[in-house]
């Protein structure tokens, strides 16, 4: 099933239809064994469905296993699915896309049903070897869009969480360089993504199947100065690509995108090797680490600022780590590398105005490159890959690094949340050097 069908597809059931009878959510489960059965079972499950406020209202409940419920009639939202135990602990957890139930009537949509707290393969496989190190993203707040260079063009896969089956692959689109090897991945406008490698940009869409070369924006001399940054988007859907977080040579240069997809250029305040970034809801996009010993620890892009001004942190080396937000005022730094040992786990206080100094914060994470994914209630899980290039999975909680395990052990992997509210792992290699073509999958 390509982009398109499978987008059609999913919206056309049950338009033109009165809203007779409400659709229903088919639970399935993947490549795992029934997670209703594994010990301890849950005894009974609960249907919630988060409107747009976030606020929960239990649609349902009954004995577990449930098999599937209905959408019912009210507005859009999340719907979801909590199996608890005699003693309300979760074990197993699901959780769709928004959906509207009028666009629904008489058909059933599937929903991926897993263990609480566990990895889990949802049903089906990539069709194509993506490989090590594929770029990821979130696409129409319905896919995971997996990017590699191709032998002449970039090759994309991907997987629909609302069908709950992987995509089938669009033919190789061609980048118009010589080598066609991403190195960074934004989406814009919601379906609109920009592919960056060593001296070219390229926007495509994988839905309609468009695709164009671009030139950079005025001041960046070119896409290299940017190529292999990490991308950080705030919730207005402004994004950045920074190159001052790639871990092979130090940059200043950071490409803005703005929510309607215009292009333009920002420079860090001192140039970075390895830094790490994230956005921090009313204070603005936050660079911490990577550093030479004459930087400041760590600058702020102001929300509607043009310029990084750097914060009263005192100088930062650390490569590699990660970022997690427990308040508006305070950090997480998790993982990475200082001087080539684990780095300390230690809290920033953003709101300090002078002579601040980052603070313990419990366990050690070993991994070389690391990324955070918030899970609530200063918690998170962290991904990233060891010295070796072993994907490493670590559920972060009250100072502790509990490991998670993969389903399928795999090297070089990619990580990235999920429309769903799943963390998404995807690609990577598996120790006998095949590609992974399963998908492993995680919700609280």
């Amino acid at each position: 099933m390509r982009w398109l069908a499978a987008l059609t597809t999913i919206a056309l059931w049950g338009c033109g239809e009165e809203l007779v009878e409400p659709g229903r959510m088919r639970l399935v489960s993947g490549h795992e064994p029934d997670p209703w059965a594994v010990s301890p079972a849950p005894d009974h499950a609960v249907v919630f469905k988060e409107s747009g406020s976030g606020e929960p209202t239990e649609l349902a409940s009954g004995p577990a296993p449930l098999a599937d419920f209905s959408l019912g009639q009210s507005g859009a939202g999340h719907y979801s699915v909590t199996g608890l135990d005699a003693a309300e602990v979760p074990r197993v957890r699901a959780r769709s896309l928004k959906i509207d139930p009028a666009g629904f009537a008489g058909g059933t949509l599937p929903l991926f049903v897993a263990r609480a707290g566990e990895l889990a393969r949802p049903p089906g496989e990539l069709a194509s070897e993506v490989g090590a190190s594929p770029l990821a993203a979130s696409l129409a707040a319905r896919h995971l869009l997996l990017v590699r260079g191709g032998a002449a063009g970039l090759a994309l896969d991907g997987y629909d969480l609302a069908a709950w089956r992987p995509i089938e692959p669009t033919p190789l689109l061609e980048c118009g360089a010589p080598s066609c090897e991403p190195r960074s991945l934004a989406v814009a406008l919601g379906s609109l993504a920009l592919a960056v490698g060593d001296g070219w940009g390229f926007w495509f869409d994988p839905i309609v199947g468009d695709s164009s070369p671009i030139a950079p924006p005025d001041g960046l001399a070119s896409w290299a100065d940017v190529a292999g940054g990490a991308t950080v988007t705030a919730p207005d859907g402004s994004t950045w690509i920074i190159g001052g977080t790639r871990a092979e040579a130090p940059s200043a240069e950071v490409l803005a995108i703005a929510a309607d997809g215009t292009l333009s250029r920002l420079v860090l305040s001192s140039p970075r090797q390895g830094a790490t970034a994230i956005w921090v809801d009313g204070r603005g996009l936050v660079v911490v680490g990577g550093g030479d010993a004459s930087a400041a620890g760590a600058e702020l892009l102001a929300d509607g600022a043009k310029t990084f001004t750097p914060l009263p942190q005192p100088p930062d080396q650390t490569r590699g780590a990660a970022l997690v937000v427990l308040s508006s005022a305070r950090l997480l730094r998790v993982g990475g590398r200082q001087g080539g040992a684990p780095a300390p786990s230690v809290e920033l206080a953003l709101g300090c105005a002078a002579s601040c100094s980052p603070e313990a914060a419990g366990d050690d994470v070993d991994l070389a490159q690391a990324s955070a994914f918030p899970l609530g209630s200063a918690r998170a899980l962290v991904i990233g890959s060891n010295d070796a290039g072993e994907t490493r999975v670590f559920r972060w909680e009250d100072g502790q690094a509990v490991a998670v395990e993969l389903r399928e052990p795999r090297s070089n992997a990619a990580a990235v949340l999920l429309p769903s509210g799943h963390v998404g792992i995807a690609g990577g290699t598996l120790p006998g050097g095949q590609s992974a073509r399963s998908i492993e999958l995680y919700l609280e």
